[in-house]
């Protein structure tokens, strides 16, 4: 009898244990699973990753490319302005004795001399000019 109820206790610890088993394994394939999904999308985040580097270090040549560019045009541009500026400052020069040369003023007659001097300058003018182009 002492037999029969050890054989019985005996025979309900070994079908635990086999449920365990059962269980334990079910996990551990689950697992694995999971572990090869894993590796699975970090293969792809690696792959993203590798092209996002590309698109960046593609980004940063055209960055560069486009900004030597901007300073080429800006250095246009500001040689543009200077010389706008010095033809507008000439043409104003310009006008003004053309104004003075119409307008005498009273006691103020010009003489041939300074008007020669005013042709040379005027030419000088001319001559700057045409350099500058």
């Amino acid at each position: 009898m002492i037999n029969l109820v050890f054989d019985g206790v005996l025979i309900f610890l070994i079908i635990i244990l086999l449920i365990y088993a059962i269980r334990l394994n079910t996990r551990l394939k689950n697992f694995q699973n999971a572990s090869a999904e894993m590796a699975n999308m970090i293969g792809k985040l690696n792959q993203v990753i590798t092209a996002s580097q590309h698109s960046v270090a593609t980004l940063k040549e055209t960055v560069q490319k486009e900004e030597g560019r901007l300073s080429s045009k800006i250095k246009d541009a500001q040689t543009m302005l200077d010389e706008l500026s010095f033809v507008t400052e000439t043409g104003e020069n310009l006008a003004s004795r053309i104004e003075k040369g119409l307008i005498p003023s009273k006691g103020n007659k010009q003489n041939k001399t300074s008007n020669f001097d005013e042709i040379s300058t005027d030419k000088e003018i001319r001559e700057t000019l045409k350099s500058i182009r």
